[in-house]
């Protein structure tokens, strides 16, 4: 390995997924207030641990969703509940790169 190059170390591999994926995020127990905007976003890989996501919208770092993740060829979606572990602002434009981890 050449010096200054950084190897990616991963548990799980990824498979790239072609996707969108929605989502609400979950308020904290007894919290009380108005309902909060949906997460919408276009998924770039998925992994037995979670997955990459690209979305217009800021998310909060620890936060849980519960999503909606759509299959190519599947009628149906699959529903699950997830946690923010990162996100990032693009460089350029208005998005950001999230990575989100399956809970159940």
């Amino acid at each position: 390995m050449q010096r200054g190059k950084k190897r990616v170390k991963r548990r799980y591999t990824r498979y790239a997924l072609t996707s969108k994926l929605r989502g609400t995020e979950i308020s904290l127990v007894g919290a009380i207030g108005k309902r909060k905007n949906p997460i919408r976003g276009q998924i770039q890989n998925i992994s037995a641990g979670g997955l990459c996501l690209h979305t217009p919208q800021p998310v909060h770092v620890a936060s849980l969703l519960r999503c909606e993740i759509p299959f190519p060829r599947v009628p149906v979606s699959i529903p699950t509940l997830m946690q923010v572990r990162w996100a990032y602002k693009e460089p350029t434009g208005n998005s950001y790169r999230v990575g989100l981890q399956f809970l159940l």
